[in-house]
């Protein structure tokens, strides 16, 4: 936000915020989430409960019910304070309900419980939010000129190139042990408006509907412009020589 608050435009609120230093922060996080649902989701952890499954019959009530949920962590929580979350949340329920209760406890299977309980466990390996990528350096050099040389702004001027938190980290831990230099960069726009701020709401409008689902799709342009950006990396790793 600093960069953008130096380059490009901001809502004067939020320059004022961001002069006061970082005794301003959670004032300005507030007022960024009331925004849109994207901009709140993207500084905080987030619930989606995706997949809910019970019942087989129309007129008799499910004797089982399960439901996936999703977490995103956000960059300042980890698994086991998302896991206590969860665990205060649905341990009131239980007692409300006179429901045995176990979270995250692998030794406890359901007969244990007896018929009425909730049974919380953890599907798959947790992964922990992915640590912060370097922003300055020589890979954080040779990264951001590629985007410049690809990608220059209008009329040829310099293109700004700044870190920002993903909210995607499922491939991330696949790179872990080779770098710390992890950047989660597609290469193609998501709108064919190069404004700065009209680029940010397309891609809350666009991303936010269309990612994962069943109508999932990008411009054509964008297409193109993943092909010469994967290229120019290719050809730019092959001749760097710098820090790995």
């Amino acid at each position: 936000m600093y960069c953008a608050n130096e380059h490009a435009e901001l809502p004067k609120k939020w320059s004022s915020l961001l002069k006061k230093g970082s005794s301003s922060y959670a004032k300005l996080a507030e007022s960024y989430a009331a925004v849109s649902p994207v901009n709140k989701a993207g500084i905080r952890t987030t619930t989606a409960v995706d997949v809910i499954n019970g019942g087989v019959k129309v007129n008799a009530l499910p004797e089982v019910v399960t439901a996936l949920v999703n977490f995103r962590i956000d960059f300042s929580e980890s698994v086991g304070s998302t896991q206590e979350y969860v665990s205060r949340l649905l341990r009131a329920v239980a007692k409300k309900h006179g429901l045995a209760f176990s979270a995250f406890d692998a030794s406890v299977n359901s007969t244990e419980l007896g018929g009425k309980y909730i049974k919380v466990e953890t599907l798959g390996l947790p992964l922990e939010p992915a640590p912060p990528t370097p922003a300055s350096g020589g890979v954080w050099d040779f990264f951001a000129g590629t985007i410049k040389a690809t990608f220059p702004g209008p009329d040829g001027a310099e293109r700004i190139v700044s870190p920002y938190a993903s909210t995607g980290n499922t491939d991330c831990k696949m790179y872990y042990n080779l770098t710390k230099n992890v950047y989660r960069f597609m290469g193609g726009r998501l709108t064919s408006n190069t404004n700065a701020v009209s680029h940010q709401i397309a891609r809350e409008d666009v991303s936010a509907k269309m990612q994962h689902t069943v109508d999932e799709k990008a411009l054509i342009e964008a297409h193109f412009d993943i092909i010469a950006w994967v290229h120019a990396i290719i050809q730019n790793a092959d001749a760097y020589e710098g820090e790995e």
